[in-house]
């Protein structure tokens, strides 16, 4: 789903995340994801030669994997989401209450 946001086109990035996140129940518990994120990919724009090759671009892939290694190793990331507030570590199931309540600590 990342390799999509980073393909996609007319700076389409975080209108596709927006849509992923929106849709994850459908393609994210699926058996065969593939159909759905090409459905949602082609109302972002994509064709069905665009989205197979943004899937099997190594490139994408390999800077995806770069970036969490970094911060798995550099931030102690381990799951997701994982938010640092005025340096602690919060992750997992966050909610807002308890992301706001982290913030309003620091005030």
């Amino acid at each position: 789903a990342a390799m999509l946001a980073r393909c996609a086109p007319n700076e389409g990035y975080f209108p596709m995340i927006d849509v992923l996140f929106d849709q994850q129940e459908k393609w994210s518990r699926s058996q065969n994801p593939v159909p759905v994120l090409l459905k949602l990919a082609r109302q972002a724009g994509f064709s069905e030669e665009s989205f197979n090759a943004c899937l099997t671009n190594q490139k994408i892939l390999d800077d995806i994997l770069a970036v969490r290694k970094q911060g798995a190793e550099k931030f102690g990331v381990n799951a997701t989401p994982t938010l640092y507030i005025n340096g602690v570590k919060y992750s997992g199931d966050l909610s807002f209450d308890g992301v706001s309540k982290a913030i309003d600590a620091l005030l």
